[in-house]
């Protein structure tokens, strides 16, 4: 977002086999019932959260699982054949940066979708919405950044302690760091 994003592209598996669903009959309540993953709202939400905040466009592309490839899913795993029927394929669509859908959309089929997308859209919302800090008061919000380097693990002792072997390491980084500046 910081860099001025205008087009955003998320890329989405064909379908999220988590379960199986079965719709509940008449005189079943859904309550506790297993659903499916829902790919659908779920791949669009995240999408259109970030045309929102990015105040940019996307192309949401999601891959097809063909009857191909499910059948070769089924060969190596037979049991798998039931809870991939059952599972809904996802979308590919566009969608501004109002989070709305535009242009052409495909689901469940292979195939190239179109939409006209006017990139002067995203500098609206970018000025009265900045994301990305810049009309932040720089009188009252400071960012200092860390230079030190930092491992990502610690030791300890038998007690629980931690040993001091990382400042060490830092003291030792420290001099090399000013030596390197004092000779240039």
């Amino acid at each position: 977002m910081a860099q001025g994003e205008q087009l955003h592209i998320s890329t989405y598996p064909p379908v999220w086999p988590t379960h199986s669903y079965t719709a509940p009959s008449p005189t079943q309540s859904s309550h506790g019932q297993a659903k499916q993953y829902p790919n659908l709202s779920a791949n669009f939400t995240r999408t259109a959260a970030h045309c929102f905040e990015a105040k940019c466009f996307a192309v949401q592309c999601a891959g097809y699982m063909d009857k191909a490839m499910r059948d070769q899913l089924v060969a190596h795993a037979p049991e798998s054949a039931k809870l991939l029927d059952s599972l809904t394929q996802g979308e590919s669509c566009f969608v501004n940066p109002r989070g709305e859908r535009v242009g052409e959309r495909i689901q469940g089929e292979e195939g190239v979708v179109y939409a006209d997308l006017d990139l002067g859209e995203c500098v609206g919302g970018k000025q009265f919405h900045d994301v990305v800090g810049g009309y932040q008061r720089f009188d009252i919000f400071d960012l200092k950044i860390d230079r030190k380097r930092l491992d990502a693990e610690a030791i300890f002792d038998s007690e629980g302690v931690e040993e001091d072997y990382l400042s060490d390491l830092q003291e030792l980084d420290d001099e090399v760091s000013s030596q390197s500046k004092s000779a240039v």
